[in-house]
């Protein structure tokens, strides 16, 4: 298994936008996880677990629960129906993207879930083709050579695979998200200090 240190927290130039809640469920089933290729926004042509971001309203306001949007987004991307109460929440993390300037810096709050049960079998769709089950275990011990990610994905996917829930943040650099240039994060026990 990859080793990753915890790192201090970083401070960024400039004020830090507020951040745009998003959720990443992934479908488990024995040992192995179904992924496909994002085919838009952030992560195209790299594998993940549907999801995307929460409903608001005009004013900024969650229209839906973040189990809700969750299970939503497996629906629309996926196509397999998964009851909010079925996700096991293992990771909130927070990446930063860093724009040249911080006007053009965004962060997105992101809360990750297992679950291993659902109704359907998954398809492609015009957000995510190519879906396919992969290995847990080579996903935790050589993550970067069994799939193409996100550049950050290699970091986080080997602790939440092993059974560790995480809050984590990760900094790229300007320029998109292809290259870390910060990650730290915490193992913790549960999520009750958070908002779900």
């Amino acid at each position: 298994m990859l080793e990753y240190e915890k790192m201090s927290k970083p401070q960024l130039k400039g004020e830090r936008p507020m951040a745009t809640q998003a959720t990443v469920v992934f479908l488990c089933r024995e040992k192995e996880v179904y992924m496909g290729m994002k085919t838009d926004k952030i992560g195209v042509g790299c594998y993940t677990g549907p999801g995307g971001k929460i409903h608001t309203n005009k004013e900024g306001v969650a229209l839906e629960s973040i189990p809700d949007c969750a299970s939503r987004e497996v629906f629309e991307e996926i196509g397999v129906i998964v009851m909010p109460k079925s996700l096991d929440q293992v990771a909130i993390i927070s990446f930063v993207n860093q724009g040249e300037t911080p006007a053009n810096t965004s962060v997105f709050e992101v809360y990750f879930f297992l679950t291993h049960k659902w109704l359907g079998e998954p398809i492609d769709s015009a957000e995510m083709k190519a879906g396919r089950w992969f290995p847990i275990s080579d996903l935790i011990e050589r993550p970067t050579t069994t799939a193409k990610l996100m550049a950050a994905d290699p970091l986080f996917l080997p602790l939440i695979f092993s059974g560790q829930k995480i809050i984590g943040e990760c900094i790229y650099a300007p320029g998109g998200q292809k290259v870390v240039e910060d990650w730290h994060y915490e193992v913790v026990e549960d999520f009750s200090e958070f908002t779900v």
